[in-house]
C-alpha cells in the first residue's frame, strides 16, 4: 500500500518529540521584498539571515515547518560533500574543490553557529562513524584519510580495523572503518523548528499548508499563488528540494526525489549503551547505505532501503527490518514503534545545484543525502547573494547539474532499477 507526503510524519519519533507553533496558512494578496518557497532548512535558513538583515520575507509550506527531509533525516551532521575531494578536483580544478571543502567545513559551523545564536536545542551529540561493509571499503575509507589529511589538513578521522569494530559498535557486520570526531549528530525536526521560529521572531512572516501552485515573473516582480492567495515580491527562493514537483521544470528535471525509511525502536534500557558504547552516529559504505543511532531516551534510530516510492508504516517495518536484522541479529526481538519516511533530493552528479532564474528567481537543491550541514548554510548563501555578497553562491553554482537522462514519465523506472542493481552489488 502507498502513502503520501502528508501523512508521513504522523508517525514520525521527532514529530512525537517536539512541540509545535502553527503557522496561519496564507490568504489574500501580499507583498515582500522576498518570497521563500519551502518551510525546509535551505528555505528558512534563507529567511532568518534575510529577516535579521531587515528584508521582508515571506515563506510558504506545502505542510508544515520541516515536514519534508529536513525534519525527517538520519540527523548526522557529517564532514564534506557526497564525492570525494580527488573526484572533485578532477571535474572541477584545485581551486574550486578547495573552495567547496572550506565552504562543507563552513556548513557544520554554521549549523552550531546558528544554534547557539539563537538558542536552539537540538540534542546535540559528537563523533560519527564511517564503518566498511567489505575489506576493500576499509582501503577506500583509509586512502580518502589519508588525502584529506596530506592535502586538506583535515585530521579529524582516526582509523580503526576489524579488531577494535566491537568498541565502538555491537554488531560482527563491519571490517573497520574511520571516527570522525568533526562530526556528530542531532534531532532534525528540533533544528527546522527552531531555525523557523528565530524567522519568525526577526519578523518573516510564515504560512503552512500554503503550497506554492504557480509562479510567474511580470512586471519586474514574481507573483506566487497558492490555493488561498498570491505574494508579490521582489525576488523569490525555490527551496522545494525533492518536493519541487511541477512548480518549476527545469529544476525537477535535473532532480530525483527519493525517500529514505526510518523506524525507532522501544527503548533499549541498558542495551542501549551497550550497543554504540561512544554514542556515535552511524552509517556505513553500502551503496542502500544503513545509518542509525541513539535517540536520548535509548532508542535505536535506524534508517535505509531507498526508494522512489512512498510505503506506509507496515511496508516501512518490512523493509527495513531486513537490515535491521542482518547488522543487531541479537536485536531480533526489538519492536519498532515509529515509522517515517523523508524525501531527498539526488542530482545526477552526486553534487549540490544552485542558480538562477529570470534574474530574479534563486534556488539551491540537490543535497544527495548529506543535507544536514549543507542545505542550512545554502540558505545564508542564498540570502548573501540576495543581498549582494554572493562569492560562495557563485562558487556553487558554478557546478553545472544535468537533466536524468531518458524521458521524464521513465526516471522513477530508471532509479528504481539502479537502486535494484546497487542491492545486488551490496549483497555480493
Amino acid at each position: 500500500m502507498v502513502t503520501t507526503h502528508e501523512n508521513q510524519m504522523d508517525h514520525s519519533w521527532y514529530e512525537a518529540t517536539v512541540d509545535r507553533t502553527a503557522y496561519p496558512a496564507l490568504q489574500g494578496r501580499h507583498e515582500a521584498d522576498v518570497v521563500v518557497i519551502g518551510g525546509g532548512y535551505t528555505g528558512l535558513n534563507t529567511a532568518l539571515e534575510l529577516a535579521q538583515a531587515g528584508a521582508k520575507v515571506i515563506v510558504l509550506e506545502k505542510l508544515r515547518l520541516g515536514g519534508g527531509a529536513s525534519g525527517s533525516n538520519g540527523g548526522q551532521l557529517c564532514t564534506g560533500l557526497h564525492r570525494t575531494q580527488p573526484w572533485i578536483e578532477q571535474k572541477c580544478g584545485a581551486q574550486m574543490a578547495r573552495d567547496l571543502w572550506d565552504i562543507a567545513l563552513e556548513a557544520k559551523d554554521y549549523v552550531r553557529d546558528t544554534c547557539t545564536a539563537h538558542g536552539i536545542d537540538v540534542d546535540w551529540r559528537p563523533g560519527r562513524l564511517l564503518l566498511a561493509h567489505n575489506k576493500r571499503s576499509v582501503s577506500e575509507i583509509e586512502e580518502q584519510a589519508e588525502y584529506l589529511a596530506k592535502h586538506y589538513n583535515y585530521s579529524g578521522f582516526e582509523m580503526f580495523g576489524p579488531e577494535r569494530c566491537g568498541e565502538f559498535v555491537q554488531s560482527k557486520v563491519y571490517h573497520g572503518g574511520a571516527d570522525d570526531h568533526g562530526a556528530g549528530h542531532l534531532h532534525p525536526l528540533k533544528l527546522a523548528l527552531g531555525i523557523g521560529a528565530a524567522a519568525a521572531r526577526h519578523g518573516a512572516q510564515i504560512h503552512e499548508f500554503s503550497a506554492a501552485e504557480s509562479y510567474e515573473v511580470t512586471g519586474g516582480k514574481v507573483h506566487v499563488r497558492t490555493s488561498g492567495g498570491e505574494v508579490v515580491a521582489d525576488k523569490a527562493v525555490l527551496a522545494g528540494n525533492g518536493y519541487i514537483g511541477r512548480l518549476e521544470p527545469y529544476l525537477s528535471r535535473r532532480l530525483i526525489p527519493a525517500n529514505d525509511f526510518l523506524v525507532a525502536t522501544e527503548p533499549l534500557g541498558d542495551r542501549a549503551q551497550a550497543l554504540i558504547p561512544g554514542n556515535h552516529a552511524i552509517s556505513d559504505t553500502r551503496y542502500h547505505m544503513n545509518y542509525y543511532r541513539l535517540s536520548p531516551d535509548g532508542r535505536l534510530l535506524f534508517g535505509g532501503a531507498a526508494s522512489t516510492k512512498l510505503y506506509d508504516p507496515p511496508e516501512i517495518e518490512r523493509r527495513v527490518r531486513k537490515d535491521f536484522n542482518r547488522v543487531f541479529p541479537q536485536l531480533s526481538d526489538v519492536k519498532f514503534e515509529n515509522f517515517w519516511s523523508g524525501t531527498l533530493g539526488i542530482t545526477f552528479s552526486q553534487m549540490p545545484h544552485f542558480g538562477v532564474l529570470q534574474d530574479r528567481v534563486y534556488f539551491a537543491h540537490g543535497y544527495s543525502g548529506l543535507g544536514v550541514a549543507l542545505a542550512n548554510k545554502s540558505g545564508a548563501m542564498v540570502a548573501q547573494k540576495i543581498l549582494g555578497n554572493g562569492a560562495q553562491f557563485d562558487t556553487m553554482a558554478r557546478l553545472k547539474s544535468m537533466p536524468v537522462p531518458g524521458p521524464k514519465f521513465a526516471k522513477n523506472i530508471g532509479v528504481d532499477l539502479a537502486m535494484a542493481w546497487y542491492r545486488i552489488i551490496d549483497g555480493l
